[in-house]
């Protein structure tokens, strides 16, 4: 592999890692939002 394509495809995957944690993190937050207003409690 060349280093140009090497460098592409890393900097694509690390992109990619971000955007699948930022919707991930996103999508929790929102649930959390929402059973919070819903009353609910979580016991551990």
């Amino acid at each position: 592999m060349h280093d140009r394509m090497r460098i592409v495809t890393t900097f694509a995957l690390v992109c990619g890692f971000f955007a699948l944690f930022y919707y991930s993190h996103a999508t929790n937050v929102a649930r959390v939002m929402r059973d919070r207003e819903a009353g609910v409690t979580m016991h551990s």
